[in-house]
């Protein structure tokens, strides 16, 4: 699986949410969002799908992957154990704050998670 997450402005957020958007849950003071923007090309009209955790209490916002958001929603609705759902994404958060870099390896999420997802 492909797991990264990266930190993005507002403007790029409401760049990708353009024709819609789901909010999957919210932990704490972090809305974990579902996206899409529908693209008309000359020849047909393709539908691309991006996911967010979005601090309310910051206003930072970080596009995760696929596999990652579903992850996190597998984790909330199916484990049970949402304080450390919370726990693990206010980790997250903390390593991913100012620094501007992007995860791209599970390994590179693990450590700072404990096996969440």
């Amino acid at each position: 699986m492909k797991f990264w997450m990266k930190e993005i402005s507002y403007s790029q957020v409401e760049n990708k949410i353009q024709s819609g958007y789901k909010e999957l849950f919210m932990i704490g003071q972090f809305r974990i969002v579902d996206a899409y923007k529908i693209i008309d090309s000359n020849d047909h009209t393709k539908d691309i799908q991006s996911h967010f955790i979005l601090d309310t209490k910051t206003g930072n916002n970080y596009e995760i992957s696929v596999e990652l958001a579903y992850g996190l929603v597998s984790a909330f609705y199916c484990d049970g154990d949402r304080r450390s759902l919370l726990s693990n994404i206010i980790a997250w958060v903390k390593y991913m704050n100012g620094k501007n870099r992007l995860a791209t390896k599970k390994t590179d999420i693990s450590n700072v998670l404990s096996d969440v997802v």
